[in-house]
């Protein structure tokens, strides 16, 4: 019996890593520095993303999905689906000050923020 689960075993082994997908390359980083400040009920951060356009084409947008803003207030997309009743003490989200590249430029003055 355990003679015939040795091939099996092997086998499966050798197929699997044939077959792998391999693992996608590093296109982004984070850093980010927080400091909570419990008196104002809130967290300031800073956070640097690098990020690499692998392909040949130019980028025109980059999409930030800024999920904490389905609780800003009762008028969200997640709370008017009724997901969550949202009251003043709850609510709460992500204000997005400043976006600069990696040469200083901003970016912002032809963006579209969603």
């Amino acid at each position: 019996m355990k003679r015939g689960l040795i091939p099996f075993a092997a086998a499966f082994l050798f197929l699997s890593s044939a077959f792998a997908w391999p693992l996608s390359n590093k296109v982004a980083s984070y850093r980010i520095s927080a400091r909570l400040v419990p008196a104002q009920r809130t967290v300031v951060a800073r956070e640097v993303l690098l990020w690499k356009n692998t392909s040949r084409l130019p980028v025109n947008e980059i999409l930030i999905h800024l999920y904490p803003n389905a609780f800003r207030d009762s008028r969200s997309t997640y709370a008017c689906e009724g997901k969550i009743a949202i009251t003043p003490a709850r609510a709460g989200g992500i204000e997005l000050r400043h976006v600069s590249l990696a040469d200083g430029t901003d970016p912002s003055s032809g963006a579209t923020v969603k």
